[in-house]
């Protein structure tokens, strides 16, 4: 069961790879349903369709929904960002304009394999 893979942009594999301040431990997605479970592991990777774009497994700690506007200081640095205006900003970069009040699945996670560098078959 590892046929879920999550996307991220390139700019976000440092962070998640605790190589960038602030790092980065939690994603926050416009699901309309899970799509992880808390224990799973998963690719972390920046295509969906190259394997060689797999840059990490991950595994997920906890799952939670809150609105968009909920989320604290603590967990704008959990996503990698220095304030929580900073990361709406990017947040919106990325997904469009949502509306604040938006319901999005949060996903806390860390990274258990490097995979960077590895050759895959096929």
């Amino acid at each position: 069961g590892e046929a879920v893979t999550l996307l991220f942009k390139p700019r976000h594999v440092a962070p998640i790879m605790g190589e960038a301040e602030p790092g980065k431990t939690e994603t926050r997605r416009l699901w309309d349903q899970w799509r992880v479970k808390v224990g799973g592991t998963y690719y972390a990777s920046t295509h969906l369709y190259k394997k060689e774009a797999r840059f990490a497994r991950i595994l997920v700690n906890r799952r939670w929904i809150e609105p968009l506007i909920a989320i604290s200081p603590e967990s704008a640095l959990n996503e990698g960002y220095l304030t929580k205006e900073d990361f709406l900003a990017a947040f919106a970069s990325i997904n469009g304009p949502v509306p604040l009040k938006t319901e999005v699945h949060v996903v806390r996670f860390t990274v258990v394999e490097d995979l960077r560098g590895r050759k895959w078959d096929g």
